[in-house]
């Protein structure tokens, strides 16, 4: 016999990975965990090095991506995807039992599982009439959570919260709460990026990731953008060699002027399909609502959500059901995929009418 877990982490819900819903099969054809559907170039790698641990960070891809972001290499830590970003700003901030964070439903669920496992506890701020957060309900809170996570774009959702409402949250929180606000789709809207709220704001923290616009969910990087005096505190407990090298190699790559021009197409292409997608569903009898959208992914309300969800399935096509608070049925979130998906999309769910 050996000793039971904790009872706390026995108790939390874990999060449910598209992957773990959908065991994977190439016959078939994934738009549930909104991936890009480009396959990145192959690349060589070099393997001279690799009997060595690769350079905390590693340092050249830190360089590479703070010139992209616009920002001092010295306000960069690279994680493992955004999820160890979350991770780390708990475990860093937050004394289990004692203190909180706090989200707006609906959102990514990491945030919860992240702070359930550390044994702190999640609260939720309301909307207000224009589902944005309460600003007077959060004045509301004493104490205020030590840290707040915001996801802009929006997922599930796809929209995108207006920059002046998240700068107002900013202000009235400085000295007293960190606000990390959660970019992983940014590329789809690069103009409407916070990272230059960074200058003015030091409890500002932007995660980003290179596995939505760049197309690189296999590799699973993604970096923390933050003051100094913040990255420094996250170094401290830190994992030493955090990114893979091969890794680091391919973030390198598509970090590179050749790596972005591919960014920028990949983004154009997607967008086009995903207005395309947007205009066919709103004419859709069935459907009741679109959500707007400056992602990579539709979020859509149907009279009978089962039914298109089927529709999908039976043609090879795994969407992913949502459940959003005050609706009593699920949402159906589509990932945007080629021209040809798209129209088998499309054509799947014509005739459910």
């Amino acid at each position: 016999s050996i000793p039971p877990a904790a009872p706390s982490v026995m108790a939390l819900t874990p999060y449910q990975s598209a992957r773990m819903l959908e065991a994977f099969d190439s016959s078939k054809t994934y738009l549930d965990a909104n991936e890009l559907p480009f396959a990145p170039p192959a690349s060589s790698l070099d393997f001279s090095e690799m009997q060595h641990y690769a350079h905390s960070g590693p340092r050249k891809m830190i360089r590479a991506f703070a010139e992209y972001a616009g920002v001092d290499p010295c306000m960069v830590v690279a994680t493992r995807g955004i999820d160890e970003g979350i991770d780390l700003l708990i475990r860093a901030y937050l004394e289990p039992r004692q203190d909180a964070i706090l989200i707006q439903r609906p959102t990514y669920g990491m945030y919860e599982v992240c702070a359930s496992a550390h044994r702190v506890q999640t609260l939720e701020l309301p909307p207000n009439a224009m589902a944005l957060p309460d600003l007077d309900a959060l004045k509301a809170l004493d104490p205020l959570p030590k840290l707040i996570f915001l996801c802009r774009p929006s997922n599930p959702i796809g929209n995108l919260m207006p920059r002046e409402t998240v700068k107002s949250i900013l202000e009235y929180t400085e000295g007293r709460s960190i606000v990390a606000v959660d970019e992983a789709y940014i590329e789809f809207c690069a103009r409407d990026s916070l990272v230059p709220l960074l200058a003015s704001h030091a409890n500002l923290v932007v995660l980003r990731t290179l596995s939505k616009g760049f197309g690189l969910a296999g590799i699973h990087t993604g970096f923390l953008l933050a003051h100094e005096e913040i990255v420094n505190a996250l170094n401290r407990i830190a994992n030493p060699y955090p990114i893979p090298e091969p890794c680091a190699q391919i973030a390198l790559h598509a970090l590179s002027a050749e790596g972005l021009s591919r960014l920028q197409n990949q983004v154009s292409r997607v967008v086009s399909e995903r207005d395309r997608l947007l205009l066919a569903l709103q004419q859709h009898p069935n459907c009741q609502a679109i959500f707007a959208s400056v992602t990579n992914f539709v979020l859509s309300k149907w009279r009978s959500p089962s039914q298109p969800i089927e529709a999908l399935r039976r043609q090879g096509i795994l969407a992913r059901p949502v459940q959003v608070p005050g609706e009593t049925s699920p949402l159906l979130r589509i990932s945007i995929g080629t021209k040809d998906e798209v129209d088998r999309v499309l054509s799947a769910i014509s005739n459910e009418a």
